[in-house]
C-alpha cells in the first residue's frame, strides 16, 4: 500500500471533523463562513488548522488561487526569514486589513446556475467612529454544498473605500 500523499504546506491540509456544514442556501454558506471567520480572526492567508477549518468553505478555484500564494510565502520565509513575506497580514475575507468585528447577511441575487451574490454589511467597531462597509460574496454550487468562490470588496454605491477598505476582488490578491 502507498504512503498518503504529504500535505502541500499551508494550503492542502484536509478537514477535520466540520459538523454539519450547511448544505442549503448560498446564504446559509456565508453566514458558517463568516461566523466562523469572525470566530478565528485570522489574518492573511489560513495556514494549517485554520485552512482545514475554511477548507470546506471554500471553492477549488479559490484554493487554486490560494496554492501558488502559499507557497511564495512559505519560500520568502525559507529563503529571507528577516523579511516580512507577503500574503501574511490582512483580512482576505473582508477587504480591510484590521478585518471585521462584525457582519450581516444582505440580498442575494442569482448570477446564473450554480452561482449567487450576497451582500454582506461590515463594520469594525474598534476605532472611533466604527468604520462600516460593504462587500458580495460571489458563491459557486460545488459538490452539491454552496461555497465562495471569489469576494468583492468595498461599498458599491457609496462610502468606505479607498485608504481603509480595498477594492476589487480577493481573487486580485493573488494576481
Amino acid at each position: 500500500m502507498a504512503p498518503p500523499p504529504v500535505p502541500e504546506p499551508g494550503v492542502r491540509a484536509e478537514p477535520e471533523a466540520v459538523g454539519s456544514l450547511p448544505d442549503g442556501s448560498a446564504t446559509d454558506a456565508v453566514r458558517g463562513l463568516y461566523d466562523l471567520h469572525m470566530q478565528l480572526r485570522a489574518s492573511g492567508l489560513p495556514v494549517g488548522e485554520d485552512l482545514a477549518r475554511y477548507r470546506p468553505y471554500l471553492s477549488r478555484h479559490l484554493l487554486a488561487l490560494m496554492a501558488p500564494a502559499a507557497r511564495e510565502r512559505d519560500r520568502m520565509i525559507a529563503e529571507q526569514p528577516g523579511l516580512k513575506p507577503p500574503y501574511l497580514e490582512g483580512d482576505m475575507f473582508t477587504g480591510l486589513d484590521e478585518g471585521a468585528t462584525g457582519y450581516r447577511v444582505g440580498a442575494r441575487t442569482a448570477l446564473g446556475p450554480g452561482r449567487e451574490s450576497v451582500e454582506l454589511e461590515f463594520v469594525y467597531d474598534r476605532s472611533e467612529p466604527p468604520v462600516r462597509w460593504r462587500g458580495r460574496a460571489l458563491m459557486l454550487r460545488e459538490d452539491d454544498r454552496w461555497k465562495l468562490d471569489d469576494v468583492e470588496y468595498g461599498d458599491f454605491d457609496a462610502g468606505t473605500t479607498g485608504e481603509f477598505v480595498r477594492s476589487g476582488r480577493l481573487a486580485d490578491w493573488f494576481e
